[in-house]
């Protein structure tokens, strides 16, 4: 636990604390996030810990918007810089090589119980529908509405399984299935319109 912490040393007391619950949410077990723990992994008191977060709940608070940022807000802002479809392809394919999936899977086990963290893999789901519907009805602009909705929902069905499944292994399977669906889509090549991707939204 403490070789992941001291592998980002560069990141500020209060992001340690992150770094500590995703480590401990890496084992599958949402209730090892205790202020205990984390203050163990950190190397910290827990005056530092209620210094930053004020309380238990505080944190959860903290760690929901933290991940939405983390898994959902930067994979965005890569695909909204693209400059063509398949370049938004490629950069959410390395977003999805690098996305800790296993933390995702426990996070949202972790949302059965918590509302907090129940919210934000709501917002994160929805943000991501947006991405993933705005590069389809790029790759199949003559798409309808429903027929989008559709894709959208299978990519959706994709990711989400996958991390279910077998996380170790749900990057290589994500993209090879959307690499699959998206040769199965009845595109015209839209190498040259970039995808209009949603503008950021703020976690409430």
């Amino acid at each position: 636990m403490l070789s992941v912490i001291d592998s980002v040393g560069s990141v500020s007391s209060r992001e340690r604390y992150f770094v500590a619950a995703y480590a401990l949410l890496g084992e599958g077990d949402p209730a090892a996030i205790t202020i205990d723990a984390l203050c163990r992994t950190v190397g910290a008191t827990s005056g530092s810990f209620y210094h930053h977060f004020g309380s238990q709940q505080g944190f959860v608070r903290a760690l929901a918007d933290d991940w939405y940022e983390r898994s959902v807000e930067h994979a965005a802002k890569q695909a909204a810089q693209a400059t063509s479809t398949l370049e938004a392809r490629r950069l959410l394919r390395r977003s999805i090589r690098s996305t800790e999936h296993h933390v995702e899977a426990a996070m949202r086990a972790w949302a059965r119980t918590s509302p907090t963290i129940a919210e934000a893999v709501r917002m994160a789901d929805e943000r991501r529908r947006e991405v993933a519907r705005s590069i389809l009805g790029s790759l199949a602009p003559d798409a309808t509405s429903s027929e989008l909705d559709a894709y959208t929902d299978l990519v959706q069905l994709v990711f989400i399984g996958a991390q279910a499944q077998q996380p170790d292994r749900a990057s290589v399977t994500i993209n090879r299935a959307l690499d699959a669906f998206v040769a199965l889509l009845p595109m015209g090549t839209s190498e040259s319109a970039p995808p209009k991707t949603p503008a950021p939204r703020r976690r409430r």
